[in-house]
């Protein structure tokens, strides 16, 4: 079995490589989560039981 090869430093310059789609994809998803969240109307569901004493 092969050990795998890469070291920290691999995985920071893979980091920084990709760090302008990795933020807008996160930004975009924000954007998209809080509208969608404004849009869909509010509902509540509450439920209760009353046990005997």
């Amino acid at each position: 079995m092969e050990e795998p090869s890469g070291s920290f430093l691999d995985y920071i310059y893979t980091w920084l490589k990709w760090r302008r789609f990795i933020i807008w994809m996160s930004g975009i998803t924000a954007i998209l989560s809080v509208v969608i969240s404004l849009i869909l109307p509010v509902s509540y569901l509450a439920t209760t039981s009353i046990l005997p004493p």
